[in-house]
């Protein structure tokens, strides 16, 4: 008999780990973790037979984003981008040429039914997604999503609202040009009212400094955190854990999602040529039982 370690709460007992102990997301594939590291990322066109060359990325071509051998994010252009993901101290540069009316989309796992970290509102176990982002300046900021929509067809720009990403249904965090400066938005919509719902976060995560967004789905529900801390309470550390001023949350309401809906997490940007960076710092997606944050859905 070895030591071993239980995955989900980290509680130590003097058995070996087996793959039956496992949970289904870590059995299947279903977990994804990726640190920025340096100029690693690739970016590659797909095609009828496969990945061509290495590409800055074509009007409403779909482009494979290849972080690590084993996580990649599918790169939708809605317009021509003029600059790739370009790798540098900070993170991955993932805010393109920040041309006026230019659409951007990086889907995890890709935007098929088939998505392996696919979350079907009503049936599936607990998921999250979070992402770590550099903000070079706030006030120069496209309208941004951060969050899950429903797995439907890309859609293309025409921006109707500033934090609308444009789907059947949506739940993330907003960054959107032409709200209160600066401000973290909850950004929702169910069943396409056309209209989506935003509420402030009260959350601003300044310039020049790391943001962790994480959205968490729970059967119906959805649940927002900033840095680690759920919308509702105080926050006074960023992402990296160096101390900043207390910033008061809000409490968020969720919305009712709808039964049966497939969500995929997703990161959306619509541009309107303003010319602040954005660097993806981190990503971890997969089931709440991986992270051991949820120790009632054990198998």
């Amino acid at each position: 008999m070895g030591i071993g370690t239980e995955i989900g709460n980290a509680k130590s007992y003097k058995s070996k780990i087996y793959a039956s102990d496992l949970s289904t997301g870590l059995r299947k594939h279903q977990y994804a973790f990726w640190r920025f590291g340096g100029p690693h990322a690739q970016v590659h066109t797909v095609t009828a037979t496969g990945l061509s060359t290495i590409t800055c990325g074509v009007a409403t071509e779909t482009d494979i984003l290849m972080l690590s051998p084993e996580v990649w994010l599918e790169r939708y252009n809605g317009t021509t981008q003029d600059v790739g993901a370009i790798a540098g101290v900070l993170g991955l540069n993932i805010a393109g040429d920040a041309t006026s009316n230019d659409r951007l989309e990086y889907v995890l796992g890709g935007n098929a039914a088939a998505n392996r970290f696919a979350f079907t509102s009503g049936t599936s176990k607990p998921a999250y997604w979070r992402v770590r982002l550099y903000i070079e300046d706030v006030s120069a900021l496209d309208n941004c999503f951060i969050g899950w929509r429903k797995q439907e067809a890309y859609a293309a720009m025409a921006v109707k609202d500033a934090t609308d990403p444009l789907y059947t249904e949506f739940v993330g965090f907003g960054l959107p040009e032409g709200k209160t400066a600066g401000l973290l938005y909850q950004v929702s919509d169910v069943a396409d009212s056309g209209t989506p719902t935003n509420t402030s976060t009260g959350f601003n995560p300044g310039d020049a400094g790391y943001v962790d967004l994480e959205v968490r789905l729970t059967n119906l529900t959805a649940e927002l955190f900033i840095n680690g801390s759920k919308c509702g309470e105080s926050i006074s550390k960023n992402s990296e854990g160096t101390a900043i001023t207390a910033q008061q949350t809000v409490k968020l309401t969720s919305p009712t999602l709808t039964t049966a809906t497939k969500f995929i997490p997703t990161i959306v940007l619509q541009q309107t040529g303003d010319t602040s960076l954005v660097a993806l710092r981190e990503l971890e997606c997969g089931q709440l039982i991986d992270a051991g944050l949820d120790r009632n859905n054990r198998e």
